[in-house]
């Protein structure tokens, strides 16, 4: 059992004991005067007996009553509370894995260590969980050792972008049960933090400038590139700033940026190269203090629009609109097509392409009814439909394995077949090229067949983005490989035709039997993650602790007793200073 005093003043109780061996250690001494009959006396003595005044602490009954008593009343006001050391209490630590934690990690390691110091000593059992917010699944750590514990921190890398850790506390109160105690480790405060969560920031505001973004570009025939430098912080702020590339570095440059503002830089790839850095004079925040570019080189998409198709002007502008596209004079060199087709026609989707339905001039009325959007596609996320107008007409029946993405009652509006696009109206009877999810939703068709599409691609994108590649199963695992400035120091890990770019800001390349797939640049992009100004530190560790006690630690259940115990004691004190004095 592990007993806790809530109240450690009341021990001072006890220095009441002090005064008491006063008193009992010194009495005043009983004056002694022998005489027979006063009348006998001639003259009383002029001379007063001498001696101490005083005698030394005698045994006392009373004395050991009173001190008990004191004890008593000091064990009573102190307000014992009691542990079970058989209960087990379970805390569910999860970490936030936002970017602009990696200016922290050292001292979220230290916070935690002193968290769970002070649940070892208050409670006889504890079971550790950390969690990361940016993961799904099995935990970093679970178990009851706290060494172990911060070990398992060494796995965390705060690299992500702003996200929502709603989920991830959820998961944690799972872990740590009803009873539990849920600590969320972040930088600043998160309004979404559910109640019963305990917050432990472990930020500060600091000064940082990073680069905000950055982009590849051609112009008179030449690549050029362009990026935005932000001062995020509350003071001028002056950094150098230079250009790397496999063949060397360019002269650093000083700038000076006032707070709040931003500063365009511009400049062109160097003769023969195909890559280059940004790179800042480091700060406490360096994720955003290097920004890697390539010369963007995409997948061309050939598409092929019959002459005498009716809607082959609107088909024109549509994919002039798309970027890396072209056209081709015969069907079968394109990659997709746009065309009508007929409702009579025994169509099957024929490849990947985008197809109207075309009208056939009978009742041609207004279609009724609401829309619904089935939320089961990508393409569809976050689309609206509201406005759309068609006709009634005859309809391609959709199929068992046909994806509708819009229904309008029973009709199926829009779906996709195969690797086909199909809008199941006539689109010069509708108001479809008004509606903006209409070109939201052909672009990202365009972009996931472009995915698809088999050749080499340079790209600049964001760290930890998801990508895609059409990779061969015949041809061996693919792989990975980044590093960043020189490669003496290159990272390499297996993919598959779905994964992710780099954590942190670095060149890539994908390699699949000794064939480039792809070469790119993934730079940090979230300026929400490089604005320290809402960044602090705070936890309330004497809170905690007694939240701790009122959760695992009971009452004295024999505070009662000890009451009544201290009342007999007083009387029998009592009882005996009166026997003593007779």
């Amino acid at each position: 059992m592990n007993v806790y005093f809530a109240n450690p003043l009341g021990w001072t109780a006890l220095l009441a004991a002090l005064p008491l061996v006063y008193l009992h250690f010194f009495r005043r001494q009983t004056r002694k005067r022998v005489v027979n009959t006063l009348f006998l006396v001639d003259k009383a003595s002029q001379n007063r007996e001498a001696g101490n005044l005083r005698e030394r602490w005698r045994q006392s009954a009373s004395f050991w009553l009173q001190l008990l008593a004191l004890a008593l009343l000091a064990w009573l006001l102190s307000e014992p509370r009691w542990a079970d050391s058989h209960k087990l209490g379970k805390v569910a630590i999860v970490l936030d894995s936002s970017a602009s934690l990696s200016s922290f990690e050292m001292k979220a390691a230290e916070q935690v260590a002193k968290l769970g110091d002070l649940m070892e000593r208050r409670l006889p059992q504890v079971e550790f969980t950390l969690l990361e917010s940016g993961q799904r699944g099995a935990a970093l750590y679970r178990g009851r050792k706290l060494a172990d514990l911060i070990d398992g921190m060494a796995s965390w890398k705060p690299r992500m972008g702003s996200h929502s850790a709603l989920q991830r506390l959820k998961d944690a109160r799972e872990w740590a049960g009803r009873d539990g105690v849920v600590v969320w480790v972040s930088d600043q405060e998160n309004l979404d933090t559910p109640a019963g969560v305990e917050s432990l920031l472990v930020g500060e505001s600091i000064e940082n400038v990073g680069v905000a973004g950055a982009r590849s570009f051609r112009s008179d025939g030449a690549d050029g590139w362009r990026a935005i430098v932000t001062n995020y912080g509350r003071e001028t702020a002056r950094r150098e700033w230079w250009l790397e590339f496999e063949g060397g570095k360019s002269p650093s440059k000083l700038i000076e940026i006032e707070a709040g503002k931003s500063l365009a830089l511009e400049g062109r790839f160097p003769e023969g190269e195909t890559a280059v850095s940004i790179a800042l004079s480091e700060d406490a925040f360096v994720l955003d203090d290097y920004a890697p570019l390539v010369v963007e080189r995409g997948k061309v998409l050939s598409v092929w629009i019959p002459s005498a198709d009716p809607n082959a002007g609107l088909f024109h502008r549509l994919a002039e609109s798309m970027s890396g596209s072209r056209f081709v004079e015969k069907a079968e060199e394109a990659d997709l097509k746009l065309l009508t087709v007929s409702p009579d026609a025994a169509w099957d989707g024929n490849g990947p392409g985008i197809y109207f339905v075309a009208s056939d001039g009978e009742n041609n009325r207004p279609l009724a009814g609401g829309v619904n959007i089935p939320s089961n596609h990508e393409h569809n996320t976050s689309l609206s439909w509201e406005g759309l107008y068609t006709r009634e007409g005859r309809r391609l029946e959709a199929a068992a394995n046909d994806l509708v993405l819009l229904w309008q009652d029973a009709e199926a509006l829009i779906f996709l077949r195969g690797e086909a696009l199909v809008f199941n109206f006539e689109l010069r009877e509708s108001n479809l090229d008004r509606i903006p999810a209409f070109v939201l939703l052909v672009w990202r068709y365009f972009d996931a067949l472009r995915e698809r599409k088999p050749g080499f691609a340079s790209v600049n994108c964001d760290v930890g983005q998801s990508l895609v590649l059409p990779l061969s199963q015949d041809r061996g695992t693919a792989q990975l490989l980044a590093w960043r400035g020189d490669k003496t120091d290159t990272d390499v890990m297996l993919i598959g035709p779905r994964f992710e770019a780099p954590s942190e800001p670095a060149f890539f390349r994908v390699e699949q039997a000794g064939e480039s797939l792809m070469f790119g640049a993934a730079r940090f992009a979230d300026v929400r993650e490089s604005n320290f100004q809402r960044a602090s530190s705070r936890f309330d560790f004497e809170a905690f602790d007694a939240s701790l006690v009122e959760s695992y630690y009971d009452a004295d259940f024999y505070s009662s007793f000890w009451l009544l115990c201290l009342g007999g004691v007083m009387l029998a004190a009592w009882a005996a200073c009166y026997r003593e004095n007779l």
